[in-house]
């Protein structure tokens, strides 16, 4: 059986990461987010002990953009995981369901009867290419391929949800200033050295 390609869908005008997608941009987005050793992958390589776990929350459905739901994620996480260091991706999948992507120490997950109902967590074996795969736009329905929740399978979506997904980022943009929709939660900052660097490259590759 012959390897499916998905076509990359059309440049937005707009040329924006919340409606823009493509394994170019994202491939650029993670070459950003190793930093030469002082990124945001190798901080959470060192902030996780080398064992970072991925949790997701569900909020439901609703507007994406709006900016008090947005503070109320940021403070009911910040609620959830105290003090431990995490990166923070609120997003909405193809059918419309809310949800934040927590990358944190997997020794620092909540116990399960104090996450919320429907709280997804996994240990990361492959930082790299789970950053490369959050790195799509918060909107799933402007994403060049997306997965179908209930089969597994691939799929581009549609010209009509990708304009739907254009439209309502518009409507934000015109309104202000768009919310905040990925932050680090007490991420230190790194100084690393030239020996650390080279140990550090390698495991993040793997």
């Amino acid at each position: 059986m012959g390897t499916v390609t998905f076509p990359q869908p059309p440049v937005s005008p707009f040329s924006s990461d919340y409606v823009t997608d493509s394994t170019t941009r994202r491939n650029i987005k993670v070459g950003r987010r190793m930093g030469y050793g002082r990124g945001l992958i190798p901080r959470l390589l060192i902030a996780t002990d080398h064992a970072p776990a991925w949790m997701i929350v569900q909020h439901g459905r609703g507007p994406l953009y709006d900016h008090g739901f947005n503070r109320s994620v940021h403070d009911y996480v910040g609620e959830l995981i105290g003090h431990t260091p995490a990166w923070c991706a609120l997003q909405r999948g193809i059918e419309g369901g809310r949800h934040t992507n927590i990358l944190l120490p997997a020794s620092a997950v909540p116990p399960r009867k104090q996450r919320p109902r429907g709280t997804h967590v996994e240990d990361v074996t492959d930082l790299v290419g789970l950053m490369r795969y959050l790195s799509g736009p918060p909107d799933a329905r402007a994403n060049y391929r997306v997965q179908d929740p209930r089969t597994g399978l691939w799929y581009a979506p549609t010209d009509e949800m990708r304009a739907a997904a254009e439209a309502e980022y518009l409507e934000a943009k015109c309104r202000g200033r768009l919310p905040d929709m990925q932050w680090t939660h007490k991420l230190p900052r790194l100084k690393v050295s030239p020996d650390e660097l080279q140990h550090l490259l390698p495991l993040a590759a793997d």
